[in-house]
């Protein structure tokens, strides 16, 4: 590659300058083609950085589909000195889960209200 530097970082040790990008999947040819089998080979990053990928995936998944079930519901409630109030967040399933997962923000709840309240104002 063209003196393009590849740089992997560690908290305690620093960094390491790589000659080639780790392996993003186990579809990288280095992945099929590797001997070694040692800590941090070429096969076991692919399939780490494969596994990793997947997950994360997978996460946003479950956020979105969250989002979309309970779009509409109080998942979060406050008082008007901006203290959470048990007594008015919804209490569905959903809800408790969502905030016992942190799926839901408070961001996500505020453009559900703001959304909502468009929707319901007056039109003059």
């Amino acid at each position: 590659m063209s003196g393009e530097q590849h740089i992997v970082r560690f908290q305690r040790t620093g960094m390491i300058v790589l000659a080639d990008p780790l392996p993003v999947d186990t579809l990288d040819p280095r992945y099929s083609s590797c001997v070694e089998h040692r800590t941090a080979c070429d096969c076991r990053e692919a399939l780490l950085s494969e596994n990793i990928r997947e997950e994360r995936d997978r996460w946003e998944h479950a956020k979105q589909i969250f989002n979309e079930l309970l779009q509409g519901h109080p998942t979060y409630a406050y008082d008007e000195q901006g203290r959470r109030d048990e007594q008015a967040q919804c209490k569905c399933t959903g809800c408790v889960i969502a905030r016992s997962l942190h799926t839901r923000t408070i961001g996500d709840v505020a453009r559900d209200r703001e959304a909502w309240r468009r929707r319901n104002e007056p039109p003059f």
